[in-house]
């Protein structure tokens, strides 16, 4: 594919519009009261992240967007789902030895990774999802349209306080960078919590670090890409090994 269309197609206005016809697609084709409250929830979200998106853009947000970036963006994705697994391994290790302060049950210390991540799938909320129906249409919602959602907000969030107060992204030697990177990947995991539903330890110590490491991409390259890719890979690979 020519360079200046896959910079079309990466750039955010065509992603926001992907996403935004994504969400209208699957309320069309799944009509139930779980569909609904996810569309619901990542509908709203989207519009969150569009706005932060409009009001970063109109303030100067050190967020942006490289052109032709793609190969660079999945090789640094790559290696941050890499840098995740290995973090995983450390965090079971510490749980097993009681050595952190909250605690996880044998059976979740020995699974891998993904079956974690996947376990945290299969509830949204009050519901159960079951994945044996309609594979391809939950790969395509877990593992391309909430992630970039994800994603996209908690980027953007990040960009527009930044500016707002004066923070340098990518400063990473300032406990302020810092200290908005944990308040928004606390958020990222308080919403994991409350709203999808996730109550493994092991899991949300996980997503607050998938925040952290996915806003230290953020800060770093000054763009969103390579956060995009390692949440979609790291999604993918849960839906595809951790069942």
């Amino acid at each position: 594919m020519p360079t200046d269309q896959i910079k079309k197609l990466t750039s955010e206005p065509a992603i926001f519009a992907f996403l935004f016809t994504s969400l209208l697609l699957v309320k069309l084709l799944t009509p139930t009261a779980l569909g609904t409250e996810i569309i619901t929830i990542y509908g709203y979200m989207l519009l969150g992240a569009f706005a932060l998106w409009y009001f970063g853009t109109k303030i100067g947000s050190e967020v942006g967007s490289v052109s032709g970036n793609t190969a660079k963006s999945m090789t640094i994705a790559g290696i941050g789902i890499f840098i995740l697994f290995i973090i995983y391994q450390v965090f079971v290790y510490f749980f097993r030895q009681s050595s952190l302060p909250f605690s996880v049950t044998d059976a979740q210390a020995t699974q891998t990774v993904f079956q974690t991540v996947f376990q945290s799938f299969t509830k949204f909320g009050t519901y159960d999802i079951d994945f044996t129906k309609s594979p391809l249409g939950n790969m395509f919602l877990f593992a391309i349209v909430i992630p970039l959602t994800e994603t996209i907000t908690i980027s953007r969030l990040y960009g527009l306080v930044a500016k707002i107060f004066s923070i340098q992204i990518g400063d990473f030697r300032s406990h302020r960078t810092w200290a908005l990177i944990g308040i928004i990947a606390s958020l990222f995991m308080y919403f994991h919590l409350k709203v999808r539903g996730v109550n493994n330890n092991l899991d949300l110590a996980i997503t607050f670090l998938f925040a952290v490491i996915s806003l230290y991409m953020v800060g770093k390259f000054r763009e969103i890409e390579p956060a995009n890719y390692t949440h979609i890979g790291w999604n993918g690979m849960a839906l595809i090994f951790g069942r």
